[in-house]
């Protein structure tokens, strides 16, 4: 279960930089790839808290697989640590990125990349993995029945092997 959940948690797939440094009052728009079955959750902190979005913050996930966080006029305030999660029910990472603003005419601040690895997020458990239909699910494990996760598409039986009417094609 352990390794099916690994496959299948929600993952950031690169794009992100360490360390941002940016000028005051220009536009800073983190971007980057995520995945995951099913589609991850994003969600991003400022310093431990989530940030709500408004007309500063603009939070967005593109095609459930590119998310981006894009600050408007970014000022000083704006500084500081954010936590991009992505998780879906098999787990997740989250990544974070340092930003410092510094304004115009200032010398710009060293970045220092420190390193921030992923933090990997354990799947919540117990682990489910869709059942082929075959085997009843245990009971009370989920209220969804197991007709509706979403399988790999099989090929219906009867279709595409012979048609009954074999086509005269000359």
């Amino acid at each position: 279960a352990e390794a099916y959940a690994e496959k299948n948690r929600g993952k950031v797939v690169g794009g992100l930089p360490d360390v941002v440094t940016i000028m005051e009052k220009k536009t800073l728009s983190l971007t980057c790839t995520v995945c995951g079955d099913p589609k991850p959750q994003v969600s991003w902190l400022k310093n431990g808290a989530e940030v709500e979005p408004d007309d500063q913050y603009v939070v967005s996930i593109d095609q459930g697989k590119f998310a981006s966080l894009t600050i408007k006029g970014v000022s000083m305030e704006n500084s500081g640590r954010y936590t991009m999660i992505v998780q879906n029910k098999y787990g997740g990472e989250s990544v974070d990125i340092v930003v410092s603003v510094y304004r115009h005419g200032e010398k710009i601040p060293e970045a220092k990349p420190a390193l921030t690895p992923k933090t990997i997020i354990p799947p919540k458990l117990p682990i489910e993995i869709p059942q082929p239909k075959t085997q009843p699910a245990p009971s009370g494990s989920s209220p969804a029945p197991s007709a509706s996760s979403p399988a790999a598409p099989k090929a219906a039986p009867g279709r595409g092997i012979k048609s009954p009417t074999p086509s005269r094609r000359k």
